[in-house]
Order: C-alpha cells, then structure tokens, then sequence
C-alpha cells in the first residue's frame, strides 16, 4: 500500500443538499407555536421576524437521514471513492456539515450503507454544536483547521455565506452548489 504525505487533496462536502437531499425542516417558531416550515433552500434567504427564533429539531433526528435519498454531488462521491479504493488516488474526504453529533453516526452508516468507505467516522465534521458562532464562522475555523495541516482544499456547499467565508482563507478552492446543478 502506498503511503501519502500530507500535502493531500481533500475534498470536503456539505452533507445537506449537496450530497443528499432530506425532508428534514427547519421550523420557525414564535413562543411554542411553528408559524412557518423551511427547507434548506428556504431558509438560507429568509429573514426572522421580531420573536420569530428557528427550531432544527428535524435535523437532530437520525430518520432524516436513513431516508434520505441521493443529491447533486453524490455520484462525484462515489468516483472519489472508487479511485481512493483502487489506489488511484490519494485525495482524503470529508463532510463538514451543520448538523449536530446527534446525527454524526448516522451521517457514517448512511455513507458506508452505499459503499462510501474513504470517510472515516472522524473526518465528519460536525458544526452544529456550537452555539456561539455562526455556521458559516464554524465552518471557516474547520476548514483553516485542515487548511493548516497542510491538504489542499476544494470545498462543497450550497450555503452562498459558506462559500464566500471559504473564498477568504487563502488557498482553498470553492464550489458553490446549486440544484440547477443537476
């Protein structure tokens, strides 16, 4: 087996509507009422109203991702894969996402049930937990994180304010996806 240093390339790829695609919602809420549903998609443009806050219990819940089905960049995963696993490759993978570790296990069994198993369960890279940054600031720290231990970068995501925070570090390559995408 080859043996690789560690000016790699990595690709890292948001899981939510860049890999797969979930009907997990994120619920706005006004005291304990849910006033309103957002997709992904939805909630990247929308505004909170004065006592509107966001609940992403839906996000937390393992069953949104056991079903959820296949998305924009999921085939280029496999190739990745594939090559990795025929020795063709050297590139690492990892997902950094904005979900919770609640979820990190299942984001690993979802991935290894369909033959996905150049992801080791530590390079999902989990955001969410932090309460104190924005999403978009979480996922900066992580990608100077591994920007630092020397991979060169190409990051994936749907998110626009996590694309442009990526552009910033200097060095890391970016893919803004969209579902025209497809």
């Amino acid at each position: 087996m080859k043996t690789f240093t560690k000016t790699q390339k990595a690709y890292v790829f948001d899981f939510d509507d860049v890999l797969v695609k979930t009907s997990a919602m994120i619920h706005v809420k006004c005291g304990t009422a849910t006033i309103k549903k957002l997709s992904s998609k939805e909630y990247i443009s929308y505004e909170l109203k004065q006592d509107e806050y966001y609940d992403f219990f839906e996000f937390h819940d393992p069953i949104f991702i056991e079903t959820a089905a296949e998305h924009i960049m999921f085939n280029t995963l496999v190739n990745i894969n594939n090559a990795i696993q025929k020795g063709t490759s050297s590139s690492l993978v990892f997902i950094l996402t904005a979900r919770e570790t609640t979820v990190k296990l299942a984001i690993h069994l979802f991935l290894t049930s369909r033959g996905i198993s150049c992801i080791p369960l530590e390079h999902i890279l989990i955001v969410g937990d932090n309460k104190e940054l924005s999403i978009a600031d979480s996922k900066k720290i992580e990608l100077e994180n591994l920007l630092n231990k020397g991979y060169t970068i190409t990051f994936f995501d749907d998110d626009i304010r996590n694309i442009k925070i990526a552009e910033s570090i200097l060095g890391i390559k970016t893919r803004h996806m969209e579902d025209d995408d497809i």
